[in-house]
């Protein structure tokens, strides 16, 4: 008789070759091999991908394929649809985790039966050139109902939910939650897909642990697009940020928060999102990761959507900033003074580059 599955851990992949090694690997080095199962979503490559994965010897893979690339949304959602697991775990093909995560992070989910458990990540820029800890919070924390409302409303005031409670990927995720809640990523996005997803997860989570111990390694390569530079250059429209921000909004209605207050907070959150794009995009200008005279025309353009976009524009105007905050981008924003946004934006990626280095 088969041992039941624990954890499902769900890999969508393109054209992804020169990570594949690396990823499965780390997954190898775990221990509770008979009680995980791999699930890896080919996302119609071309290159070697399907080979090297075929020639790695872990008997809990299952490879699926896809006859046409639908994007990272859809082959997340074929992995759902397939997994056995009590919980899930979401992993990038170009990313690894530590020894013995999966046990570590499935014995506290057990113990407490919560409903999500995360930790720490480590950003590794180059291959181990640099890294950077990215702590969420300064000791283990158990996250009831309510402190996980007080929570998220906190972070997006202060602008930081994007390294808390809020995420895909490195943490475990309650199956039966998903099921049963009918959860799946949005098809038609390719961008910001995720984000949609975590807050719906959020909005059923009732039991949250977070533990402070880095799990999670995501490599950073400087000659590789990042999702939202590429994004951007692509011509992404302004409708993924709104689809968020509607997300957003109905997370808090269901943990039974007032109509005005999930609009103020989906708001604040919808703008945030916007400025941290913009600013992805002067990084990758500035790092030259895209053209960077085509890099420039594509911000640009994106500048002009958000000047000519009604909601944009009226939520920008009650945008509350956090301390330490650039004041002068939301008010560029506000006033649609392209080059004094453009010129903030440059500006703050030049504070962060002198702060951590990428």
């Amino acid at each position: 008789m088969s041992k039941p599955i624990k954890i499902s851990v769900i890999i969508p992949f393109y054209n992804a070759q020169r990570f594949l090694k690396n990823c499965l690997a780390s997954l190898g080095r775990q221990d509770f091999q008979s009680f995980f199962e791999i699930i890896m979503i080919d996302d119609a490559s071309t290159d070697e991908s399907q080979k090297i994965i075929n020639e790695c010897k872990l008997s809990n893979l299952r490879l699926f394929k896809s006859k046409i690339n639908r994007g990272p949304a859809a082959a997340r959602n074929i992995g759902i649809d397939h997994a056995k697991g009590e919980y899930i775990f979401f992993l990038d093909v170009d990313d690894r985790i530590s020894k013995n995560c999966l046990k570590k992070l499935y014995d506290e989910a057990k113990y407490g039966d919560f409903d999500l458990v995360l930790g720490d990540k480590q950003l590794i820029k180059d291959n181990k050139r640099q890294r950077i800890n990215l702590y969420a919070y300064e000791k283990d924390k158990i996250f009831n109902n309510n402190e996980i409302t007080i929570e998220i409303k906190k972070r997006i005031y202060n602008h930081s939910y994007s390294h808390g409670l809020i995420g895909v990927n490195g943490r475990l995720i309650k199956n039966s939650l998903i099921i049963e809640n009918k959860l799946r990523f949005q098809n038609n996005l390719r961008y910001l897909e995720d984000e949609t997803f975590s807050w719906d997860i959020i909005s059923f989570c009732k039991k949250i642990k977070y533990i402070r111990r880095r799990f999670y390694n995501h490599y950073v390569y400087s000659h590789v697009k990042s999702g939202i530079s590429e994004g951007i250059s692509r011509g992404y429209p302004i409708n993924n940020y709104k689809i968020v921000r509607q997300h957003v909004f109905d997370c808090f209605l269901k943990r039974n928060l007032s109509i005005e207050e999930s609009e103020k907070l989906s708001n604040q959150a919808f703008i945030f999102s916007i400025i941290s794009s913009l600013i992805s995009c002067s990084r990758s200008i500035i790092l030259k990761k895209i053209n960077t005279l085509g890099g420039k025309k594509q911000r640009r353009k994106l500048i002009e959507n958000i000047f000519n976009d009604r909601d944009i524009h009226k939520a920008a105007s009650n945008y509350l900033c956090s301390d330490g905050e650039n004041k002068w981008i939301p008010l560029a924003i506000k006033w649609k003074f392209k080059i004094l946004l453009e010129f903030m934006c440059d500006r703050r990626v030049q504070e962060i580059l002198n702060t951590r280095g990428f």
